[in-house]
């Protein structure tokens, strides 16, 4: 049987650049405490923690459910012992369930599935602030297409997070947030209130918050496993898993995006480029020309966000008098006698080019940058164009001025835009995006 998963995603309040149009775009507008949970990083040769899937109706007295527990007890055992024979590993429980999901009788369609949360930032670690870590959060509805009478439906599995070729981390879900349930069939199943075939019930799931080590390096693979473990008239309990979602970790300094998404808003959804997304923000440009960040609980697309590679250096703009072109943007610890103390302080150097395109001799200085290293935080350069530091800011008519601007930054801010002010011209932006910005201290990556 071949499943269908509609994917439908409508970003809601919990949980590229390439061809980017905002090089000529107006300008823009203006636009989670929680409690830490261990995860344990298990071998892939070690004893799987099977879920327990008992079978049998609830029985209906003391005496019978203590016998029944009983039963079951033994029959966990006995599948654990199999499992110890057999030599099933982590990663060969999550394969067998994600086999196992065209058989559920269930139909998925995914609203939502995206990393919230930021990066703790400071000059040094030990002065970071605490953020409340990464937390995956996804909804959507689920419809029941089987025959059974189910009088009861739960959701279990786990965030699975492929660190390298040898460790595995299983990252639970939440299952309360204050007075409200973080991971739970909205509609709640009861016997008052029994799943019937044809019928959708929306859900929610949110796990408890990763580590903020998280920022540091990118998975090789990450995947949100939920099963539904239901209670049937006549089948008994069963667990069905029902989706194994990718996600994406690169989206946690910034991912770069080129892509068409839609826009909620009070008459419906309008077409807009996605650019850029960074946790639960997403850079898009309107029909109207105007880019802004957006909340990802405004923002809708058809299919998964697919990775973009950024744009192609150079990238330039045309103001009335000037050309501006930026050859390539660094990372770098300092620049001249420029030298941040922090271990967590860094510069974005950007080679830039600044071409007179009038007939006058006129001054570089006419010509102001500023870099937005994370969503609506724009920074001023600490050298180049606009700081009066030019040996020589005079520029002949046609002639170009090359130069260096160098911005501060922090290690997990990934540069998206660079700003340019010229007199007598509307503002402009160029796509600066590059993955090679932050974050510099990486001990795995997706290669290994």
């Amino acid at each position: 049987m071949k499943k269908h998963v509609v994917l439908y995603l409508i970003a809601v309040p919990l949980v590229s650049l390439t061809g980017c149009t905002c090089g000529s775009s107006p300008e823009p507008h203006a636009s989670s405490g929680s409690s830490d949970a261990a995860a344990e990083i298990a071998d892939d040769g070690a004893r799987p923690n099977l879920p327990k899937v008992p079978t049998g109706v609830a029985a209906s007295s003391d005496v019978s459910r203590a016998a029944e527990a009983g039963a079951l007890a033994a029959k966990k055992e006995q599948r654990d012992g199999a499992a110890n024979r057999s030599g099933e590993t982590i990663t060969e429980k999550w394969r067998r369930q994600e086999q196992q999901i065209a058989d559920s009788p269930f139909e998925l369609s995914i609203a939502s599935a995206y990393l919230s949360g930021r990066c703790a930032r400071g000059p040094v670690p030990e002065n970071r602030g605490s953020t409340g870590g990464i937390v995956a959060q996804m909804k959507g509805t689920l419809t029941y297409t089987g025959k059974d009478l189910l009088m009861e439906a739960n959701l279990e599995g786990a965030l699975v997070i492929h660190v390298n070729g040898v460790h595995q981390m299983e990252i639970p879900f939440r299952s309360a947030r204050g007075k409200k349930s973080a991971t739970a069939v909205l509609r709640k199943v009861r016997g008052a209130d029994p799943w019937v075939a044809g019928q959708s019930r929306g859900f929610v799931v949110e796990t408890v918050p990763l580590s903020e080590a998280f920022c540091e390096f990118v998975p090789r693979e990450v995947k949100m496993h939920v099963a539904i473990k239901s209670l049937g008239v006549a089948g008994g309990w069963k667990s069905w898993p029902v989706t194994a979602t990718p996600f994406h970790f690169e989206e946690v300094v910034g991912m770069a995006l080129d892509q068409q998404v839609q826009l909620k808003d009070d008459s419906g959804f309008i077409p807009a480029d996605g650019h850029v997304t960074i946790l639960d923000r997403m850079l898009v440009t309107r029909l109207d020309g105007t880019t802004d960040w957006i909340r990802r609980a405004d923002v809708a697309y058809l299919e998964g966000l697919s990775k973009a590679n950024g744009p192609t250096f150079p990238v330039d703009v045309k103001t009335e008098n000037w050309k501006i072109s930026v050859k390539e943007i660094s990372s770098v610890k300092t620049f001249g006698d420029i030298s941040p103390q922090g271990e967590d302080e860094f510069l974005a150097a950007l080679e830039v080019t600044i071409t007179n395109l009038t007939g006058e001799k006129r001054s570089a200085e006419e010509v102001k940058l500023q870099l937005e290293t994370s969503p609506n935080q724009w920074r001023k350069p600490l050298a180049g164009p606009g700081l009066g530091k030019l040996p020589n800011p005079e520029v002949a008519p046609t002639e170009t001025l090359k130069t260096t601007a160098v911005f501060p930054r922090y290690r997990f801010e990934r540069p998206t835009r660079l700003r340019v002010d010229t007199p007598g011209s509307s503002v402009m932006y160029l796509d600066v995006f590059s993955y090679r910005m932050g974050p510099e201290r990486s001990p795995l990556s997706a290669s290994n």
